[in-house]
Order: C-alpha cells, then structure tokens, then sequence
C-alpha cells in the first residue's frame, strides 16, 4: 500500500465523482419519466457503491498515515468522523433502496432514507468544521485547503438537499405528491451539489499527489547533491596530499 499511498485520494476523488453523476442522473430521470422506478433505484444503487468504494480509499489513506507517516501528514479525528457518518449514511441509503425494490413499507423507506441524509450532513458538518479550522491556520492562501473547505461546503449543501427531500418523502407517505415535485427537484440539487464537491475533492487529491511525489524526490536529489560534494572534496584532499608530498620530496632533493 505504500506504493499507492499519493493515489488513494485521486482514486477516491474519481470514484465520489462518478457516484454523484448517478446522483444527479437518477432524480433527472424520475423527474423527466424518462425510465421506470426500478431502473432509477437501480442508478441510486450504483452510486452508493461507488461512494462507498471511495470512501474505503480515502480511509485507507488517513489509516495508513496515522501508522506508518509523521504528524504532519495524518488527519484529525473529525475526518474520521466524517468518513464514518458518511459510511454509515451510505449503508442506510442502500437500505432504504433494497426496501423500496423489494416495494416493503413505504414508511420505512422514507424513515431509512431520512437517517441516511442526517448522516450526510452530520458527516458534511465535521468536514466543514475541519476544513475550516485548515483554511484558518493557512490564512486562506493554500490552493489545498481552500479546496478541502469549499468541497467540504458543497457536500453540506447537498446534504441538506437531501435531507429536505427526505422530510418531503415521509410527509408524502400520508398525503398525495406534491406539484412540483420537491422531492425530485431537492435531490436533484442535493447530487449537484455533490457532483461540485467530489470534482473539488477530486481536484485536491491530485494536488495532495503532486506534491507528495515531489516532495519525496527531494532527499533523494539531496543525498545525491551531498555524495557529489564528498566524493569532490576527496579529490580536493587527495589533490593536496599529493601535491604536499611532491613539495616535501623535492626540498629533500634539494
């Protein structure tokens, strides 16, 4: 894993981006009825799979750091945090898909729907309060942690898209749909506004990536630079050494 450790947050970044794609397609489908309801769950599936399949990279990452690379380079403990509501919101979102598949309880498909999102936004709230504390520390003058807030602050914003949709949802169990259709429109926004935070995030791991590469070629052009300066200042001695012995020979000559 070491090998792969600057990938796992591009990785990560590029699977979150295509789990968002699938949160924006599935609600433009539903609200379009361009394709029926199962093939639109399906879609929802697909992206929780692959958010949780990013989610899994970008752990991997923070775990490895913690074990094996200096305090510099490890996160905070509300990353953690933020992964794990983000996992655990993932979990109860499948669960709300395979009941709505399996055409179960409407109530609990709204219930486990509602969870899922206040994970989402429990999960986007301790990533905005770490990037922030980042953003603070660097003065708003690194590209990188700048990122990290503004992909923290769109996650939030689409979870809070989801969590209204998620409101409209379980109210809808009780009474006819609304028109328009608040549901699909919120979800809609929610998983643009997921799409805009995966692509930052995307963004920033390959920053984080290219500066680790770089940064790990440097000791090596160092010791480098350091070989050249031994092996010429023992040139530089040997030099002298001969040319003292050359002198005192001579004078003993003479």
């Amino acid at each position: 894993m070491g090998g792969l450790y600057p990938y796992l947050d591009v990785a990560g970044g590029v699977l979150f981006t295509l789990g968002s794609v699938c949160f924006v397609v599935a609600p433009l489908l539903e609200l379009t009825r361009s394709a029926p309801v199962e093939a639109v769950d399906w879609i929802y599936m697909s992206g929780v799979i692959l958010l949780t399949f990013a989610k899994v990279f970008v752990e991997g990452r923070a775990v490895y750091a913690h074990v094996f690379k200096s305090r510099s380079a490890q996160v905070s403990a509300e990353y953690h945090v933020a992964i794990v509501c983000f996992v655990v919101g993932g979990a109860l979102f499948a669960l709300s898909l395979a009941l709505q598949l399996a055409r179960l309880s409407a109530l609990w498909v709204a219930v486990a729907a509602l969870l899922s999102s206040l994970f989402f936004l429990a999960g986007s709230q301790a990533f905005v309060h770490d990037s922030w504390g980042h953003v603070r520390k660097d003065r708003f003058v690194q590209r990188e942690s700048n990122a990290y807030l503004v992909g923290s602050f769109s996650f939030w914003e689409g979870s809070a898209f989801f969590t209204v949709a998620a409101c409209f949802a379980l109210a809808e169990v009780y009474r006819p749909p609304l028109w328009p259709p608040v549901t699909g429109v919120a979800n809609l926004l929610g998983g643009v506004c997921f799409l805009c935070g995966s692509l930052t995030f995307m963004l920033l791991g390959y920053w984080e990536m290219a500066s680790f590469r770089e940064r790990r070629h440097v000791p090596h052009v160092r010791r480098r630079f350091e070989k050249f300066v031994q092996r010429e200042a023992c040139h530089i001695e040997r030099a002298v050494q001969d040319s003292i012995t050359h002198t005192t020979a001579h004078h003993a000559t003479i």
